[in-house]
């Protein structure tokens, strides 16, 4: 997999926090940057401490024989990252910023936490969706906000994501939740919808050079390992 490829060629004597990876537990990248003698490694999730998710990651990482790693409940999206999380030599992010309502903020925040390394994963959609409901174009940085979408638009991205074999909020899925709890953000729905293109120079202007990218996941989703632009003139 290119995220673990990654991870284990550059890793090595380095700090390290995977951002968001809680969720599915499998997914989380803390386990691979030990294993690839990361000098040190945390989780940083929005889930609250309690949460059975924390439990499942424990045991997974113990079933692996690895202990001694961070853990912290933080949003993304929070304006005291940096001083709450620290800075690490090496991030990674998946899954997340395109739950996030503003994600060039939410790649400033990563900015603020990152000493060298970001490796940021998301979903992505072509950039022409076309079939019998009509065609959205992604390219060009165009974008969806997804509370703002119109039916004719949300018909083609859910016969889409049918097409696709996935069920999003406020697309094809049954139940979806509101955008905000409490006045507050909700991160579970989709908030964006983007090409990787865009994502690549969302990723660009906040102050990253990318690396090397890969398309994941049949092209339904994107990895880019970028370097800070000032690490990298150095």
């Amino acid at each position: 997999m290119f995220a673990d490829e990654v991870i284990r060629k550059h890793v090595a004597h380095l700090s390290f926090v995977d951002i968001g990876g809680l969720l599915y537990t499998v997914n989380e990248k803390v386990t691979v940057a030990l294993g690839a003698g990361a000098a040190s490694a945390t989780m940083a999730d929005i889930t609250p401490l309690w949460h059975e998710l924390w439990t499942s990651f424990d045991q997974r990482a113990a079933e692996a024989g690895f202990s001694g790693y961070g853990k912290i409940c933080v949003s993304v999206d929070d304006p005291e990252l940096d001083s709450k999380l620290g800075v690490f030599d090496f991030v990674h992010c998946s899954g997340v910023v395109y739950h996030c309502p503003a994600p060039s903020y939410t790649i400033e925040r990563l900015a603020k936490v990152t000493r060298r390394y970001l490796l940021l994963g998301s979903m992505v959609v072509p950039e022409h969706v076309s079939n019998q409901f009509g065609t959205v174009d992604f390219t060009a940085g165009n974008a969806l906000f997804v509370p703002a979408v119109d039916e004719p638009k949300r018909a083609v991205m859910a016969e889409h994501f049918r097409q696709s074999g996935l069920e999003i909020m406020h697309f094809n899925h049954a139940d979806p939740e509101p955008f905000l709890v409490d006045g507050r953000p909700n991160y579970s729905p989709w908030w964006w919808l983007y090409s990787a293109q865009t994502m690549k120079r969302m990723i660009e202007t906040g102050g990253f050079h990318v690396i090397a990218d890969a398309s994941i996941w049949d092209s339904r989703a994107h990895y880019y390992f970028c370097e800070k632009e000032d690490h990298a003139r150095t």
